[in-house]
């Protein structure tokens, strides 16, 4: 009979793969003193209703008002001092600055998203939730093992809870946000049917085992170049050749393809037994593994 006691998790090792990248180790922020506070805490309070595009913009916004701010600050120091000149090449620079404002129509616009509360979307627990009881009824054990697997993984995936404390990690929440929006849209593609999972893993088996073995006979090629039968002057002649180029355009647009390929599959991937809020009989969890 199926254990239905058994849980798995995906947040073990998908710390450091495609589904969430290890953010970057970096000193300890300085703190922007000179941005405008206000306008540090709309770029805040954006980031914190999952605002994340307008939060950058905001953010831009708010550090050329800042150097805005400084420019002009100069300026009249400048004039107090009789230094003209000096006036004349400021004002140019603060032109320059003006034109990287945001309109007062976009800030008046992230003023009213936050008085409104006004989240992206319903949010992906929202969107995970709906999707993981629709995929209880599904009679595939298989495909429900690894869409239920997929739900944790995209709970993985999605941009982290806490309030942002550091806005250099704006960038990659806008990243991350935005492949958690795909993966939940082909999860529920995967879902629409009862055996789409399991027709998917196999096609995405198929594809990467096919993958790699083009990208071996590739590698094999190239490396024949390292050969110390070659001379110098060969290995620039034939790199240079438009057969060449040709050929390393394709192995780019291989590599690219065996990245979203190999994402695709690590969504379905459990990756340990610890316990989640997700529950699968523990045959077809090991099935899935295998």
């Amino acid at each position: 009979p199926a254990v239905r006691s058994k849980h798995f998790s995906a947040g073990g090792s998908l710390s450091s793969s495609l589904l969430r990248p290890a953010r970057p180790t970096r000193e300890e922020q300085t703190p922007e003193t000179q941005l405008n506070e206000s306008l540090s805490e709309l770029v805040r309070n954006l980031a914190a209703l999952d605002r994340f595009e307008e939060a950058e913009r905001c953010l831009a916004h708010a550090r050329a008002q800042s150097r805005l701010d400084a420019a002009e600050a100069k300026k009249r120091e400048a004039v107090a001092k009789d230094d003209f000149e000096g006036a004349i090449a400021i004002r140019n620079e603060i032109k320059e600055l003006s034109a990287e404002l945001a309109s007062e129509q976009d800030v008046e616009g992230w003023h009213h998203i936050v008085e409104r509360g006004d989240r992206v979307g319903t949010g992906l627990d929202a969107t995970a939730e709906r999707m993981k009881q629709g995929f209880q009824y599904l009679d595939s054990g298989l495909s429900r093992a690894a869409l239920l697997v997929a739900l944790d993984n995209l709970r993985v995936a999605s941009p982290p809870k806490e309030a942002l404390s550091d806005f250099r990690d704006l960038p990659q929440l806008v990243q991350q946000r935005s492949l958690a929006q795909q993966l939940a849209r082909a999860i529920e593609a995967a879902g629409s049917s009862n055996n789409g999972a399991t027709r998917l893993l196999r096609a995405l088996h198929a594809c990467l085992g096919s993958l790699g073995e083009l990208l071996q006979s590739f590698t094999f090629h190239i490396r024949t170049l390292t050969s110390p039968d070659w001379s110098q002057e060969e290995r620039k002649l034939a790199t240079g050749a438009d057969e060449f180029q040709r050929f390393m355009r394709g192995l780019s647009g291989l590599q690219r393809l065996l990245w979203r390929l190999r994402l695709l599959a690590e969504l379905f991937i459990p990756e340990s037994q610890a316990d989640s809020g997700i529950e699968a009989d523990g045959n077809e969890v090991a099935e899935l593994r295998e």
